[in-house]
């Protein structure tokens, strides 16, 4: 039996009811979720754990979205 590896979603967005309704949904099916209200909390988990997807809202202030390109260079 090979190892599985559980998918890692961030999900970022100000709206709680938005992050519980995908934590709830990804959840069920089988991903493991974290979540962030705003963008320095999602860059500060970025750092610390391994992400394979982030979904994000459509608005993040501009000085974040620049921290997290320079993050990834």
């Amino acid at each position: 039996m090979g190892i599985h590896h559980k998918a890692i979603i961030l999900f970022v967005d100000d709206e709680e009811s938005i992050l519980d309704i995908t934590t709830e949904y990804f959840s069920e099916k089988g991903y493991h979720v974290i979540t962030a209200s705003n963008g320095r909390q999602a860059v500060e988990i970025l750092h610390q754990e391994k992400i394979d997807c982030v979904w994000d809202s459509i608005y993040i202030p501009r000085n974040i979205k620049r921290q997290g390109e320079v993050m990834t260079e």
